[in-house]
């Protein structure tokens, strides 16, 4: 049998002797009344033998209903399950604005540093242009472009053609070059019978054969 039913008979025996006890009670404060009635008709002398009776029978059941209860082994019972959550709460008032904080540096934004060279010097967020694109750093010092240090922020997209524009006015003349290499020239013509022999300045010559002609 469980404690809690071992429990349950008990607490229901007690109340079977609280029960029995009170009927008992009524039934013994109803004769001793009676019998306290008659006594005191009969002999006035017994008056208080019968009252401290009467007391001393009910300070026993006190006695005996305290002794009972204190014989019980009550206990906790183990806790139940968890209540559904209750629906949500409406939401709070906005609370006032707290004080502005300080104000702190300016981080640097980066520079537009123009066509990108070989030999800049660039820092992280600086922007470069670079084949019709622009580029950021995205640390100090990062290397050649295109590279891992580098990340593409605009790509740029080739334009129309624009119209050709009008011929501009003619410029200086520029001084004198340096004196070229000497060159070759005819030196001589000789016709031998119908083979043309030109003759040239570096001592080489070219001949050509001459188409006959009717006579």
């Amino acid at each position: 049998m469980s404690a809690e039913r071992r429990e349950a008979n008990l607490l229901n025996a007690v109340a079977d002797v609280l029960a029995d006890e009170r009927f008992v009670r009524a039934h013994a404060i109803g004769e001793v009344k009676a019998d306290l009635a008659r006594a005191r008709e009969r002999i006035d002398d017994y008056g208080n033998v019968i009252e401290n009776r009467f007391l001393g029978l009910e300070h026993k059941m006190r006695e005996q209903i305290a002794a009972h209860v204190a014989a019980l082994e009550l206990q906790d019972g183990a806790p139940g399950p968890s209540g559904a959550p209750g629906p949500a709460g409406s939401p709070g008032a906005v609370g006032p604005a707290g004080p502005q904080g300080p104000e702190g540096p300016i981080g640097y934004v980066g520079r537009a540093s123009g066509l990108w060279n070989a030999e800049g010097v660039y820092r992280a967020m600086d922007l470069a242009a670079w084949n019709g694109c622009e580029w950021r750093a995205l640390r100090d010092d990062p290397g050649p472009l295109p590279g891992d240090g580098w990340m593409l922020s605009a790509k740029g997209m080739k334009g129309d053609k624009g119209e050709r524009g009008g011929k501009g006015d003619r410029g200086d003349r520029g001084p004198p070059g340096p004196t070229g290499l000497p060159g070759v020239g005819i030196k001589d013509i000789v016709l031998d019978g119908p083979v043309l022999v030109v003759v040239l300045t570096d001592g080489q010559q070219r001949e050509f054969m001459l188409e006959a002609t009717a006579a």
